[in-house]
């Protein structure tokens, strides 16, 4: 082996240049590692992106990154060019919930304060309606063990419904009661949404992937090296023949670079280098080393077209992609919030509900403490009981909801079922005070109109003037609490006070007097009243009386120091004290049949009645008492106010100003899956061009140059043209058979009107989907107005109906209150719906209208901006400088770049009509002259 080495060193010099030149191209042509072949293809990708998007109005964010957030769940924390399999063990509860930016977009919203009150009785009551509403016994303790621990935790969410455990137990809910997970605003959604969601990932990276394909393709049209047959072989040979043995050792090696030019010729030159060494052979050891240089160059000449294609696509594909990508950012939003608000809606439906189940609930315990005491039938309080078995049904369905809706949320975001997460409520209630707002409105604005219908009347009855009066002051009372909490009351506090007191001294003034004139008819009665009746209008004067003590007392403590009148409270507390024990004394002698002790009683309460009558007279002198014409001058300032709060007062859902035509022109010109479809139009019409070319004859021209090194020597980089070749060709094929090419061509036709017609069904399709959404934003509107009047009418039932029943009025039975309480539930529900259903439904016009415009972080930052419009365009949007897009800088042929010369066109409504005066005149027909008959 020595003096084999030493033969090659001695033989010829040649050997060691190419072993030289082998060292050094395996050296370079080793590769690159796996993180630098990463990095360059996110360098590519992501430069394609910027490129591509920078600037227009779908680029979706700043900074475009695929690798997963670090908070993810998928995050991997090895090495991203060489990821290891997961353990595949299952865990639970093993994803905590990352810390979010904690953006208080909704905030308070325009809430004045923690105005709880405002939330909590969201109607005053008065007169009859505290007697019917206010007299609430706490619920039983057994009822509050027997609901489900998921469903109670999400009724204590309400502070209402605190108040009633409050009630019962006298003590706030244990914490293991309450749900203590995080709660997650919709802002918190969205962002925890973009950590986590499967479906997002997967956006992104399609995005990168249509861009990674574009670079392949810009790859060929750079100056680079050919793919494969970069490098170098070694092959050993050993032969015996006739009894000679020759052993060989070849070592080919070869180099090619490559490139495509603008006009499509495809460019190639290969430098090919062999060294043959033979050991033994006839001549001993012998060195054989040689090159040969290739340059090639081929154009076609009438099919040029179709070269480009794949870049044209490519290039075409981002655009597509990336509107594509910002469309699903939008569209992603809306899906999010749609979920949010209908998770908002479950809430409220819980808290109406349980609300409804515990109404129904003392309903039902009223009607079986009636039924005990002989006034209602069995039958009436089983509907009692029914509808409270219905109303408890309801609760519970409306809870599974709730944990259903909270599962497939989590299931959306991407976090484990399992992860414990509640729903920040402040925008609820926001909400809910809103709409209450809206029904305390109509409730302000019945009581007005009955007001007007009474007053007029030709003699309206003071009484009743003054019964509506004392109602509409409580209702604008409601209404001032409510606005208060937004900071936007035009009432005044102290003003409603202080006319609610005067109205309610006014009526149980009247009241007293009218009762003054029963007792001292029944008194002189001829034939005399019996004893028990006798008995009932006396102790009914005192207890009238004493509630007008009460009532100018509390008159005169608004408009002076309160201790000034504290002998008058000592003297009623006293009073107050006289009557109940005359009371519990009648009482247990009723209850052991001891009637002869009736005039007894009547007696003393006849004497109390003097002493309530002295402290009555006291204080009507120090209030000088009003006639009939300032009363009704009264009740007329009230209505004046009342008139003033509703001019003042935003009721209702605002609209969406924008015209129909408006709407549809502006989304025809804005809406990226339509440009995405118009673009993609050019797409099947280039097909028909290069379907054509392949009809056509075939020419193609080929220049190849070979240039080899000299025999003589062994030296692999001295080429001579004395060892050279130079071949020009040119093909050509007629077109003598494209029966197949006749089919493609004929379907590229088709697939063209085919694309055609689908870009006339997206833009009508765009069209009907604007148009509904502004029917149905109309119909909420529409409708939430509708079903505002309706609770306002059904808590009047509700009030109503319960008084009457327990007054004993014929023909008013429980079902007729059990029919008001259930369509009072039924229209608060849809008071909240459609209220809902219209912030649903105006997030999804501005998607249809393209102007959903959602930031870094996929938030649309006008959801709370009611007064935010959606402005007009009629300035068709496109990528380019074509409204089919742009073509690559290669050469087209010119019936290609027709696609380019296509202009934009004007945007036209025809048809339209912008003034009056632009109307043609009315054409008058004149009516035939008849002409006397026989003329």
């Amino acid at each position: 082996m020595g003096r084999c080495m030493k033969g090659i060193h001695n033989t010829d010099t040649g050997f060691p240049t190419s072993t030289m030149c082998l060292a050094v191209l395996m050296v370079l042509f080793s590769g690159c590692s796996r993180q630098e072949h990463l990095q360059r293809a996110d360098r590519d990708a992501y430069g394609i992106l910027a490129q591509k998007v920078t600037g227009k109005p779908w680029q979706a964010m700043d900074a475009f990154d695929i690798s997963a957030d670090s908070r993810s769940r998928f995050y991997d924390q090895q090495s991203s060019e060489c990821p290891t399999l997961p353990v595949p063990a299952p865990q639970l509860y093993r994803y905590q919930l990352p810390e979010l930016a904690n953006v208080d977009r909704f905030g308070t919203s325009g809430l004045a304060g923690t105005e709880t009150d405002a939330n909590k009785s969201p109607i005053n009551k008065s007169g009859s309606e505290q007697s019917v509403l206010l007299r609430v016994r706490p619920i039983e303790p057994t009822v509050w063990d027997s609901l489900p621990p998921e469903c109670l935790k999400r009724m204590l969410e309400f502070d209402s419904i605190v108040d009633e455990y409050n009630r019962t137990f006298e003590r706030p809910p244990l914490n293991n009661q309450l749900d203590t997970a995080e709660r997650l605003t919709l802002s918190d959604i969205v962002e925890l949404a973009l950590i986590n969601s499967r479906e997002y990932q997967t956006q992104k990276e399609n995005l990168y992937q249509v861009a990674l394909r574009l670079s392949l393709e810009r790859y060929d049209y750079e100056l680079t090296y050919s793919p494969f047959g970069n490098g170098t072989d070694v092959d050993y040979s050993h032969s015996r023949t006739a009894g000679t043995t020759v052993n060989g050792l070849s070592v080919p090696t070869t180099v090619g670079i490559q490139k495509m030019t603008r006009s499509g010729a495809d460019l190639l030159a290969r430098f090919a280098n062999d060294v043959v060494l033979t050991f033994n052979g006839p001549s001993g050891f012998a060195v054989s080393a040689g090159s040969d240089l290739l340059l090639q160059v081929s154009q076609s000449v009438l099919q040029r077209d179709v070269i480009f294609e794949q870049l044209t696509q490519a290039e075409r594909n981002v655009i597509y992609a990336a509107r594509d990508y910002a469309r699903f950012r939008r569209t992603f939003f809306r899906d999010f919030a749609v979920r949010y608000y209908s998770l908002l809606l479950t809430y409220r439906r819980i808290e109406i509900d349980t609300q409804d189940f515990f109404a129904n609930l003392r309903a039902f315990d009223q009607g079986q403490a009636e039924y005990r005491a002989g006034r209602l039938p069995r039958l009436q309080v089983d509907q009692f009981e029914q509808t409270a078995l219905r109303s408890r049904r309801d609760l519970m369905q409306s809870c599974n909801n709730m944990e259903r809706s909270l599962d497939d949320l989590k299931f959306r975001i991407g976090i484990p079922p399992e992860t414990p997460i509640n729903i920040d409520l402040r925008e609820l209630e926001v909400l809910t005070l809103r709409d209450k707002a809206t029904v305390a409105r109509q409730l302000v604005s019945r009581a007005n109109d009955e007001l007007a219908r009474e007053l007029a009347t030709p003699n309206p009855q003071v009484s009743i003037v003054l019964n509506v009066g004392i109602k509409m002051v409580n209702r604008l009372s409601d209404l001032e609490q409510i606005e208060r909490a937004f900071g936007q009351s035009s009432l005044d506090r102290k003003t409603l006070d202080v006319s609610l007191a005067q109205l309610e001294v006014d009526e149980a003034r009247i009241i007293v007097r009218e009762m003054h004139e029963v007792l001292d008819d029944a008194r002189v009665s001829v034939p005399p009243v019996t004893p028990v009746q006798l008995y009932r209008r006396t102790m009914e004067t005192v207890g009238v009386t004493l509630q007008s003590i009460e009532k100018q007392l509390r008159y005169l403590s608004l408009s002076d120091d309160q201790d000034h009148f504290q002998p008058h409270r000592t003297e009623l507390d006293r009073l107050r004290q006289v009557h109940d024990e005359i009371t519990v004394v009648t009482d247990e002698a009723v209850q052991n049949r001891e009637l002869n002790k009736i005039p007894e009683f009547t007696e003393r309460f006849a004497l109390l009645l003097l002493d309530v009558d002295q402290l009555d007279n006291q204080l009507q002198d120090l209030m000088q008492e009003r006639g009939n014409d300032e009363i009704l001058v009264r009740i007329q300032s009230v209505r004046q106010d009342a008139k003033l709060a509703l001019e003042a007062s935003d009721a209702g859902l605002k609209p969406v100003t924008i015209s129909h035509d408006d709407a549809l022109m502006t989304a025809l010109t804005l809406r990226w899956d339509l440009a995405n479809q118009r673009e993609r139009l050019a797409d099947t019409w280039r097909q028909i061009k290069l379907a054509s070319d392949d009809l056509r004859s075939i020419l193609n021209w080929n220049v190849s140059q070979r240039i080899q090194t000299r025999s003589d020597v062994n030296r692999v980089f001295e080429f001579t043209f004395d060892d050279s070749s130079t071949n020009i060709g040119l093909s050509f094929d007629t077109p003598l058979n494209r029966f197949s090419q006749r089919n493609n061509f004929r379907n590229a036709l088709i697939s063209y009107h085919r694309a055609l017609r689908g870009l006339m069904q997206s833009e009508d399709q765009i069209k009907l989907d604007v148009r509904d959404d502004l029917r149905q934003l109309g119909l909420d509107r529409t409708q939430y107005d509708i079903a505002v009047a309706s609770a306002a009418l059904a808590y009047e039932r509700v009030i109503s109906t319960r008084l009457q029943l327990q007054l004993d009025i014929e023909n008013v039975a429980a079902r007729d209150f059990l029919e008001a309480q259930q369509a009072y539930t039924t229209s608060l529900s849809a008071v909240a719906s459609e209220h809902i259903g219209y912030l649903n439904d105006r997030i999804q016009l501005f998607l249809d209208l393209e102007q959903l415009e959602v930031d870094e972080t996929c938030f649309w930052p006008e959801l709370y901006d009611e007064e935010h419009a959606p402005r007009v365009s009629q300035h068709l949007e496109h990528s380019g400088d074509s409204p089919y897009g742009d073509l690559p800088d290669v050469w087209y042929s010119d019936e290609m770049l027709q696609m380019l010369c296509v202009p934009v066109g004007e945007s036209v409504i025809h048809g339209e009509v912008e003034d009056v005066e632009d109307l043609p005149p009315p054409v008058i027909i004149q009516p035939p002259i008849e002409e006397p008959v026989g003329s």
